[in-house]
């Protein structure tokens, strides 16, 4: 069983309980070491192995030829997901920067997820887009993609699962990636 997490009571669950995890935290770095430490320390404390938690780390995913079509498409899913994972919470604890705090507080605030309502322009106009993306997302082009999922391995992600629901073409966006990056990942 795996369960889906994001938060620190449910990254905790995981640990304790579950045989792996997915995480839709961060490709940071720093995102990376808190939400998979955070899962293995509930591992431990639960007295399993640690190993015997096979994690995931959760991105958004749009892999197009035009990569600024990529950029534009994936605002809305950007918006969504920060939501979920920054929440009503305490920001800081979420590992985001004081900088971001205020915006994405505003970004809460005011998003909704009502059809035609989702405006992928609102993470552009708070400033939040290359913040969000970096942390959330693989989007551009095959060649960006691939450094951007070269970034995430470097920053410590060891598997990637992604949601491709509101990727410019959902279909184009698996195939370009599985016949672009994919086997330059794999080399």
């Amino acid at each position: 069983m795996f369960l889906a997490a994001s938060h620190p009571r449910s990254l905790r669950a995981a640990g304790a309980t579950a045989g792996g995890a997915f995480i839709n935290f961060g490709l940071g770095a720093d995102d990376v070491r808190a939400s998979e430490s955070t899962v293995l320390e509930a591992a431990r404390a639960a007295g399993r192995d640690a190993d015997d938690v096979e994690i995931w780390q959760i991105a958004c995913l749009d892999c197009h030829e035009d990569g600024d079509a990529a950029r534009r498409k994936i605002g809305a899913i950007l918006a969504f997901v920060s939501a979920y994972i920054m929440g009503g919470g305490d920001l800081a604890r979420r590992g985001v920067p004081p900088e971001h705090r205020a915006p994405l507080a505003e970004l809460r605030r005011r998003y909704s997820t009502r059809p035609g309502d989702a405006d992928a322009a609102l993470v552009a106009e708070l400033g939040l887009f290359d913040y969000l993306s970096r942390r959330l997302a693989v989007c551009g082009t095959p060649d960006e993609c691939l450094a951007q999922a070269r970034a995430a391995r470097a920053a410590g992600v060891r598997r990637l699962m992604f949601t491709v629901s509101l990727a410019t073409d959902p279909v184009r966006t698996v195939r370009l990636f599985g016949e672009r990056v994919l086997p330059l990942l794999r080399s």
